[in-house]
């Protein structure tokens, strides 16, 4: 070997080394949407008439928001992950707790009143959610049939989806059907909205519903409206959804429907695994 090849070789063998020995590369923390202030401030004590499962649901509140993290996003998006396989979709305070402390650590901006939803709409930070695979109800009005834009995308695919394979099933029975609508119960409200809500997260204090962000919709599951067989359609849907961090979904039984939290794509990845 002469020596311009022997120098060659010798230069590739410590480039090597060096990078084996450099430290891994960190990957950047991704930042929120918005600068949010968190519904519980650090040092909050709720009121003595507060009701045992709402206690429960600030302590998990402050145990996702303030815990000693370096990436506050992926640890509330690991945390509220830690339901994914559970078999049960009831809410309880430590989902209820957890899926507000995600909304607030990715930045999802609350709408005080219809005004600021209107405001929304006119900057496009909210867009109408509509499409021919869609239904509303008439007690859903217009001016608020409105989402985050990926929380559309996301909505209107199911929708298409769910179209596309009955037509299939009825094609292959022979049979003709009409469009397969996906039910949608609820979308944005304002906090105004909520608190007239008969719900856990009513906002009668500072945890207060996702639906305030227009990041989170209700499908309908009801067995007057809807079919057995869409119904189970959905629910397997939203549970395999759900297994790839693409949203956060609890099942409610007064109106039944799922409410479905949709998480931005760009920050959908694997969780790491906590207590």
């Amino acid at each position: 070997m002469n020596s311009f090849y022997r120098m060659l070789v010798i230069l590739i063998t410590l480039a090597l080394s060096l990078n084996a020995g450099a430290a891994p590369h960190k990957k950047a923390k991704k930042k929120p949407l918005a600068s949010v202030t968190p519904s519980i401030a650090k040092d909050y004590v709720p009121p003595a008439r507060t009701t045992k499962n709402m206690a429960e649901t600030i302590e998990f509140y402050k145990h996702c928001m303030y815990d000693e993290t370096d990436d506050r996003i992926q640890y509330a998006i690991s945390l509220n992950m830690k339901s994914k396989d559970d078999p049960s979709l009831r809410g309880t305070p430590e989902k209820l707790g957890y899926e507000v402390c995600l909304a607030d650590a990715l930045g999802f901006k609350r709408y005080e009143n219809q005004a600021s939803i209107d405001a929304a709409q006119t900057s496009a930070e909210l867009v109408e959610l509509s499409d021919q695979s869609l239904y509303f109800p008439s007690d859903v009005p217009n001016e608020r049939r409105y989402t985050r834009p990926w929380v559309r995308d996301y909505i209107i695919a199911i929708a298409r989806d769910m179209n596309t394979y009955f037509a299939g099933e009825a094609k292959k029975a022979n049979e003709t059907i009409d469009i397969t609508q996906l039910r949608v119960s609820s979308t944005v409200r304002s906090f105004a909205d909520q608190r007239r809500q008969a719900s856990p997260a009513a906002c009668f204090n500072e945890i207060c519903s996702t639906h305030t962000t227009g990041a989170a919709v209700d499908i309908s599951n009801h067995f007057l409206k809807v079919g057995p067989r869409e119904r189970l359609w959905i629910k397997e849907r939203l549970l395999d959804e759900r297994k790839k961090g693409k949203i956060v979904m609890i099942q409610e039984f007064w109106r039944p429907h799922f409410h479905v939290l949709v998480i931005p794509p760009q920050f959908i990845a694997t969780p790491r695994k906590v207590e």
